[in-house]
């Protein structure tokens, strides 16, 4: 159903003109061409239309709407999209959209799916259409609401910086300090149709029980609360980036990525009770792994134990050891794979999320790195192909500065690498088979160089998203 209000307010334009000038001029870089997000709500359909007026004051020169029909409420849903449509028709611009199938989204989590399906096709028409960004009706009540549930999980600091109103993939929020009372009073004031959603009075979902019951009884005491928590997030935001320095020293100074399903973490960083858990945070959403404050108690009490297997969400565990903390993702440890390493060039290996970078090189070497993911290997002719594969069971490998060979796995235990990696654990072998280097561990003491050493292959390894 489509919502029609009246009564103009003389000052809402002049503060919402202000408002989005002063976001679009803050940005860190231009913007000249943007994607919004437009379900048909009163938030959305105030930004395309204020975005539209003020358009060429703040430097857009290419403004269209994107849609997602998300086939949850029937005639409804196709009523949104036509309204939408009709909306980029009335203001001359593009127009994308896209229906979804009810019966993919999960029988739980269905307003977290419906999000994730709606940025996978922002960010698509994003790119293949080359937007400079999306734009989103978030507002300061949004934020507001997001901030109170992440209080309600025991959210850190990170998360108490609620919505962000620019991210780094390209999305922006520009009325995010905009409260939605002004919204609607400026769609009154303009005449401007919107949709109302039925499903925003279901209380089953949490957002709207927030909306609907929390927020109405915190007016009541306090009448600023939604600016307030929205300051507070913003506050949130400017304080975490002064720590986001101190967090990426955390996590270079105690963590190793293996790959894209594994980790470890030094028991010593987690000493530090109180940078700790952000900085674990960072880590967990880099890898995509969701946790709540009781998990995060538990990988912190993790430091206290030697052994033993803990499960976390979204098929993560995670195993302690003598020195250090291993995290895997549970379904993918005892993959096998293979793959050949170009001599010059890259070669990504998907099934380990790893890139090698290979070049040849002659003369004496220069320094390579210090944490065996990047060295220089005394590799004759005879012995091309490298291949990196998972290590073998009864395998064998002479590591630099050893005197003899030693059963691989029992190398890898006294160099602490813990059991779960040791059963996964990638190493790079000859045309012979032999084991010339454990990524981030060892070079074997057969490719070292020596002074009669006339070339060499530099190979450096890095995990790759």
């Amino acid at each position: 159903m489509i919502h029609r209000k009246s009564n103009p307010t003389a000052s809402v334009s002049d503060l919402l003109s202000s408002e989005l000038t002063a976001f679009f001029h803050g940005l860190k870089s231009p913007v000249s061409s943007v994607l919004v997000g437009v379900s048909g709500g009163a938030d959305s359909a105030a930004l395309i239309h204020l975005l539209s007026i003020h358009r060429e004051r703040l430097g857009v020169s290419r403004l269209a709407i994107a849609h997602v029909n998300h086939s949850l409420r029937g005639k409804e849903s196709d009523g949104d999209e036509e309204f939408v449509k009709g909306v980029a028709g009335s203001l001359q611009i593009e127009f994308f959209s896209t229906t979804l199938s009810p019966s993919s989204s999960p029988q739980t989590g269905v307003e977290e799916w419906a999000r994730t399906e709606r940025y996978r096709f922002f960010h698509h028409i994003k790119q293949t259409e080359k937007f400079d960004s999306v734009a989103t009706a978030h507002t300061a009540d949004d934020q507001a609401e997001t901030v109170i549930m992440r209080i309600m999980r025991g959210a850190g600091l990170r998360g108490l910086r609620g919505v962000l109103a620019q991210r780094g993939d390209g999305v922006i929020r520009p009325l995010l300090s905009v409260e939605r009372s002004m919204i609607e009073e400026w769609l009154m004031e303009q005449g401007l149709p919107y949709r109302i959603d039925s499903s925003n009075s279901d209380q089953k979902f949490r957002r709207n029980w927030v909306r609907l019951e929390i927020i109405p009884l915190m007016l009541k005491q306090e009448r600023e609360a939604v600016k307030n928590i929205a300051l507070s997030a913003s506050n949130a935001a400017a304080a975490w980036e002064i720590l986001t320095e101190k967090i990426n020293i955390w996590i270079s100074s105690y963590v190793i990525r293996h790959n894209s399903f594994s980790f470890s973490v030094d028991k010593r960083g987690l000493l530090d009770e109180r940078l700790a858990p952000e900085a674990l945070l960072v880590l967990f959403d880099e890898y995509g792994i969701t946790v709540s404050k009781l998990h995060l108690n538990r990988v912190i009490s993790g430091r206290m134990l030697a052994s033993g297997e803990h499960l976390l969400a979204d098929g993560w565990g995670f195993y302690p050891s003598r020195g250090s903390i291993f995290f895997t993702k549970r379904d993918h440890y005892q993959q096998d794979y293979f793959c050949e390493l170009k001599v010059e060039g890259e070669t990504y290996c998907e099934e380990q999320g790893l890139l090698f970078s290979s070049s040849i090189h002659g003369g004496k070497p220069a320094k390579p790195g210090t944490d065996n993911n990047d060295v220089c290997l005394n590799v004759s002719e005879q012995e091309l192909p490298l291949l990196f594969r998972r290590g073998r069971e009864q395998e064998k490998f002479w590591p630099l500065g050893a005197c003899a060979q030693t059963p691989l796995k029992k190398f890898l235990s006294n160099a602490g690498i813990p059991k779960k990696l040791r059963e996964s654990c990638g190493v790079v072998v000859n045309s012979l088979g032999g084991i010339v280097w454990v990524p981030g561990v060892r070079i074997a003491h057969g490719s070292r160089i020596t002074e009669h050493t006339e070339k060499y292959i530099r190979i450096s390894c890095k995990r790759f998203p």
